[in-house]
């Protein structure tokens, strides 16, 4: 991936707090070194409607530097945990319209 290209992974539903893993692969006949951040969004509702637009609940720094070999891949293990918005985000989505 060129510096400063983003990618992207839809998880789909989850619960609460949950970790999936990326693998990072390195395909130059150089070693590599990433960092990397998580944001986590969910659909924005207004008066009782999905707004067909994003809202961002969490960005957060990865906990460690990405050392990748050349030719080689690393499996990185990313947690995250939204608890802080079940509440809200339940009473929202409870009774919601598209």
């Amino acid at each position: 991936m060129e510096k400063g290209a983003n990618s992207s992974l839809t998880l789909g539903n989850v619960k609460d707090s949950f970790t999936f893993d990326v693998t990072v692969h390195n395909l130059s006949s150089e070693a590599k070194e990433f960092t990397y951040h998580t944001v986590v969004n969910t659909d924005q509702v207004e008066n009782g409607r999905i707004t067909l637009k994003m809202r961002q609940l969490l960005d957060q720094e990865g906990e460690k530097t990405i050392h990748v070999p050349a030719m080689g891949s690393v499996t990185v293990p990313i947690s995250v945990n939204t608890s802080n918005y079940t509440s809200e985000l339940t009473n929202q989505m409870k009774t919601v319209t598209f």
